[in-house]
């Protein structure tokens, strides 16, 4: 049950979880949308893949464009864009 409680933690917490395994690995975290991506590259590369995709949380900050209320998964990584800095 402590699996599933841990999940759910790093589904509902993507960028909690991607700032930890930042924090803990001194490894960037790399993002992706697409469920070709070559992660097999990003783990050669050193860094992590971290697989982006929407929430129904409400957008955090300003209004989002119609784009973003179209496409959760790019409202998501939007949000994750602070990992990388």
């Amino acid at each position: 049950m402590e699996a599933m409680k841990e999940l759910y933690d790093v589904v509902n917490n993507q960028l909690d979880y991607a700032r930890k395994l930042k924090e803990t690995s001194g490894k960037k975290v790399v993002g992706y949308m697409c469920t070709y991506a070559p992660e097999e590259l990003i783990n050669a590369a050193g860094a992590h893949p971290l697989r982006l995709f929407g929430s129904s949380k409400k957008f955090p900050g300003r209004r989002p464009s119609a784009i973003l209320l179209l496409l959760p998964w790019f409202a998501e990584s939007w949000k994750m864009r602070s990992v990388a800095t």
